[in-house]
Order: structure tokens, then sequence, then C-alpha cells
């Protein structure tokens, strides 16, 4: 299942609960903390199988909350939040068994906890476990986030886990079973993970913008070979070199923005200049040939023969046939 499609989106939820656990969950936090916390009333029921949920709250002022259980999802599944504006949420899904495969990977949703959502969780693992930290906004941003730019404060989307995470959640869930009521020894793990997720968006947040420079310089720099003569344009090492990327990166980079190669987008730009050129009454071939980097007629026929399929003498004779049949 590849989870970035549309088919096949991580669920963005609250809670992987029913309505009788939300309202458990509300009330035991409000008895640990005298503070309720505001879970909406209209939150759908799930076709979910609740394994063993296990709630923690440790902040007095009711910032944190902190929940993990295992669970099973039997079918889709659709969940509405709002009323939730004033929180952020985290909610990471990973598999009893961490299989490397990536359709198996595990990842991690986070999400304005306040947006409505109406995501699916297809039934590609039989369990799972989830955590989920639910962090009022000025609390994240003041005691969690100071280190990040102001306008980077604000969060959305999901990622998958990488390493280091799954890890620390490995060994969070392992380590809070046997230390359920050491509330201190819970923030500090959590705390712990937090810094990891935080550290996860960066990076993430920092290869987008790279990457969206990669994409910036390459289409840059390839423009202006197009402005160039055909036979000054750069080889692929070349234009790596120029952009301080490898060969394999700069032939990836490419691919992905022009949706071919280096060496077929300039071979079809060649032959659509040859192609305008063709159209002129009087034109001699070798004179095309040349202008459009290759060493003689033989070889830009068959160059263009094989790209359009037709020689360049039957489209210029075929070319001036329709304008005489055609005049302006």
């Amino acid at each position: 299942m590849d989870i970035n499609s549309k088919e096949s989106n991580p669920i963005h939820l609250l809670y992987a609960a029913n309505k009788n656990w939300l309202k458990q969950l509300a009330n035991t936090i409000q008895d640990i903390t005298k503070h309720p916390l505001p879970i909406p009333e209209h939150a759908l029921a799930l076709p979910t199988e609740i394994g063993t949920g296990k709630i923690w709250h440790w902040n007095s002022s009711g910032d944190i909350a902190l929940t993990y259980w295992d669970c099973k999802f039997n079918s889709n599944v659709q969940v509405q939040q709002d009323e939730l504006e004033d929180w952020y949420s985290i909610c990471c899904f990973f598999s009893y068994e961490h299989v490397p495969a990536r359709e198996d990977r595990s990842f991690t949703v986070f999400f304005d906890a306040g947006q409505t959502a109406t995501e699916h969780f297809m039934q590609s693992r039989p369990m799972i476990k989830v955590m989920h930290i639910l962090i009022r906004k000025s609390y994240f941003v003041s005691h969690i986030a100071r280190r990040l730019p102001e306008n980077q404060q604000q969060f959305s989307g999901k990622m998958l886990i990488n390493k280091d995470l799954l890890v620390a959640l490995t060994q969070f869930v392992e380590t809070v079973d046997k230390n359920q009521d050491n509330k201190l020894f819970i923030e500090g793990k959590t705390f712990h993970f937090l810094s990891l997720f935080l550290d996860l968006y960066i990076q993430k947040k920092s290869s987008k913008k790279r990457y969206l420079t990669d994409i910036e310089q390459l289409m840059t720099l390839n423009g202006s070979m197009e402005q160039k003569c055909f036979e000054d344009l750069m080889t692929v090492s070349e234009m790596a070199d120029t952009l301080h990327m490898s060969v394999t990166k700069f032939k990836q980079l490419f691919t992905e923005v022009y949706d071919t190669t280096y060496l077929q987008y300039h071979i079809h730009q060649r032959l659509l200049a040859a192609q305008e050129m063709l159209r002129q009454p009087k034109v001699r071939m070798g004179e095309v040939a040349l202008k459009t980097g290759y060493s003689g007629i033989s070889h830009f026929a068959k160059a263009y023969k094989k790209h359009f399929g037709h020689s360049p003498v039957e489209y210029h004779k075929e070319y001036l046939k329709l304008v005489e049949n055609n005049p302006a």
C-alpha cells in the first residue's frame, strides 16, 4: 500500500475509539487533572476493536495529554474533529513487527486538532499500536518549538517515522508499561520523543527547501542551455558539477522535473528547432543540420526520422504544399 496515495492515506484521527471510550478518556483525564479536556461529543462511532488502552496525563494545567493503546482496524474509518482549534495532535501508528517493506513502514500523523478531516486507514495491518499526544498550541510553541522561526511554528501534514523515532517509540512502549505510575519518568520519555519528532520535522522542512532550491537552479541552468547553440550543450557531468550535485542525483531530479532524460529532452528541443527551420521555403538541409548541432546531413536525417516518423525532406515538402493549398 502506498501511504501517499489518495486511496490509502493514513487516517487523521483524534482518537481511534468509539464514543464511549472517548467519554471514558475525557472523564479520566478530567479526574486526574481537574481540567476538562474538550473531546467533541459528535465524534463518530468507529468500527474499531480496542485492545488495551492506557491513559497518562501529568501536566497540572491541562496542556498535555498522552494516550497509548493497541487496536485493530477492520474496515475504513471515518472521524470528524473540530472544537479543538487550540490544540496540536501527534498520532503515531506502528506495527508489532517492523517490516522493512515500504508499504508496511510505520508512520506518524501530525495535524491541527481543530481541522475537520475525513480520511481512511485501509486494512493493511491486522493489529497496530497507537501513541497519541495532544498538546495545547500555546504550550507547544512556548516550551517545545522555541528554537524554530515563528513562521515555522504552525504544523500540519504527515511523515514517515524514521529509525530513531521508531526506536524511541518501541522503547517508550516497553518501558512505560513497567512504570505507568511514575509520572516524571513518563514525562521525560515523552519529551524525548517530542524532541526526536521535532528534529525529524525540521529535517523534513529543510530537505523540502533544498529540493525546491535544486529544482529552481536546475530549471534556470537548463533554460540557459536552450538559449545557447546546440553544439555548446553541456554534458550531464558538467551540468551536475555546475549544480554541485552527483550525476545520479542530477539525472533523477531532471527526470522528475521534465519527465524525460536530459539527453532526450535536448534531442527533442533541437529537432523542434530543426522543424521550425524546415518551414522556410528555401532551406538547405546541411545548414539545418549544422545549426542544430549535427555533424552531417545523414546523421541529422536519421535522428529526425527516428523522432518524428518521417524524414526532414518529407516534412519540408508536405508543409510547403499545405501552405500553398491554404493561403492566409
